[in-house]
């Protein structure tokens, strides 16, 4: 761990002071919506092609397994009947 020398906990502790303000904290925030939200708008298309391809892997998981147990049954139908 870094030791912190007392002058820069003094400016730390300064800093954690001054962000406690709710006029501080009024100033960030409408300082920062519109950033948040410029940046909201360039990903939001990507996260809709993220959704999408995750829904289409979860679809085709859920195929495999039905795929799966179907052969199972089968393959325990041809053991029981004698049939290779």
């Amino acid at each position: 761990m870094v030791k912190l020398s007392d002058k820069n906990s003094a400016i730390i502790q300064e800093c954690i002071d001054l962000l406690k303000r709710d006029d501080l904290k009024y100033q960030l925030k409408l300082f920062l919506e519109p950033i948040i939200t410029m940046v909201f708008n360039v990903l939001n298309p990507y996260i809709y092609v993220l959704l999408g391809v995750t829904v289409i892997i979860m679809l085709l998981l859920i195929a495999i397994l039905v795929i799966v147990v179907i052969m199972l049954r089968d393959k325990k139908q041809d053991l029981l009947s004698g049939t290779f």
